[in-house]
């Protein structure tokens, strides 16, 4: 069994004013601890204290480690699940987008073709009035079809699938082109187009996505030009 102890001696270990804890010392000997032995004591009393906090720190501070790594890895799963269901609904935006621009640019190129055989006809051709209205039609199918074709280059980009082919082109003739299909724009405004461009050099581009950034941008200005105004290019 254990033996009995004839002398005891409890030393409390504090930290910080704070009691962490006690050392109890004891032998079987019926002999009081001198002054010397309770100073030993007290002294290794002391540094067990300081031991103990710092080993208490540790924990905590390991602990904490512990629940912030748990958060960090919650928080990337979260973040990922996020960017995965993102991904998804910009698929299906592009996919819908692709669809319904696919599907409408059927009907309006019947209504672009009857329109236009309309205009031929001598009883619309006769009828200014007639004429005016199938012209307004045919202007509304058109801008339509220009609202269709940038959908699907929407698309296209979002799917990484836009391709584009530089080739030389002159810009000033470019330009030409293109106020000549909007001078119908222009007319409506009053608004006047002036070009000078010449001497400009060619340069390798998409024509065809060269054009369309031109034409937005000459529409933009002659939209936002006052009435009877110039536009100079």
């Amino acid at each position: 069994g254990v033996p009995l102890a004839r002398s005891w001696l409890g030393i409390p270990l504090t930290h910080a004013n704070e009691v962490i804890g006690m050392l109890s010392l004891t032998r079987i000997q019926f002999k009081p601890y001198t002054r010397d032995e309770i100073s030993l004591a007290s002294t290794f009393a002391s540094q067990a204290a300081i031991a103990l906090r710092n080993a208490s720190l540790y924990d905590q501070i390991r602990r904490f480690n512990a629940d912030l790594e748990n958060l960090v890895s919650q928080r990337t799963k979260d973040l990922h699940k996020t960017y995965e269901q993102l991904e998804r609904l910009d698929r299906a935006k592009s996919d819908f987008i692709g669809v319904a621009s696919h599907e409408l640019r059927t009907p309006l190129t019947v209504v672009q073709g009857y329109s236009q055989m309309l205009l031929e006809e001598p009883l619309i051709k006769g009828e200014n009035r007639y004429s005016m209205l199938v012209a307004g039609i045919l202007s509304g199918v058109q801008r339509l079809l220009e609202i269709i074709e940038s959908m699907l280059d929407v698309a296209k980009i979002d799917n990484r699938e836009l391709m584009l082919y530089p080739t030389p082109v002159p810009v000033p003739t470019l330009i030409s082109t293109v106020i000549e299909t909007i001078l119908s724009n222009a007319d409506e405004r009053q608004v006047q187009i002036t070009q000078e461009t010449t001497g400009l050099p060619s340069i390798q581009a998409d024509v065809d996505a060269l054009r369309k950034v031109f034409r937005h941008l000459i529409l933009n200005a002659i939209k936002f030009t006052p009435d009877g105004n110039c536009v100079t290019i």
